[in-house]
C-alpha cells in the first residue's frame, strides 16, 4: 500500500494542524474548553481531507493513548473525513506490521 499523501498544496496546512492539535489535545493548551479547541483547529483549516489525514495516525493506535483519544474526538468534531482517516490508518497499521515483522493488516 502506498502512503496516502495529501496534495502538495495542503501539506503545510496539515503540518500546522498537527502541531496545534498536539497542543490542544494533550499539550499546554489541553485545558481550553472543547468548543474553543475546535475553533482553534478551524482557524487553521476546515478542509475535511486535511482533518481526516491527521485523524489517521490516531485511529491506527491500538488502543489509543489518552492524547490520541482526545485528538480523535477533536478532529471528528472539526469535520474530519472519516474515509481519508481510515485510509491513512490502514497505511499506518501496515507500515507498523512491516517494521515489526508481523502480518500485514
Amino acid at each position: 500500500m502506498r502512503y496516502p499523501a495529501l496534495p502538495k498544496g495542503k501539506r503545510l496546512t496539515a503540518a500546522k494542524l498537527a502541531g496545534h492539535l498536539q497542543r490542544v489535545a494533550w499539550g499546554n493548551l489541553r485545558d481550553l474548553p472543547f468548543p474553543r479547541k475546535v475553533e482553534d483547529l478551524w482557524a487553521i483549516t476546515r478542509d475535511p481531507e486535511i482533518l481526516g489525514h491527521e485523524l489517521g495516525p490516531y485511529l491506527a493506535e491500538e488502543p489509543p493513548t489518552a492524547g490520541g483519544a482526545a485528538a480523535i474526538e477533536l478532529l471528528r468534531a472539526a469535520g474530519a473525513d472519516e474515509a481519508v482517516g481510515e485510509r491513512n490508518a490502514a497505511w499506518q497499521r501496515e507500515r507498523r506490521a512491516r517494521e515489526h515483522g508481523g502480518p500485514r493488516a
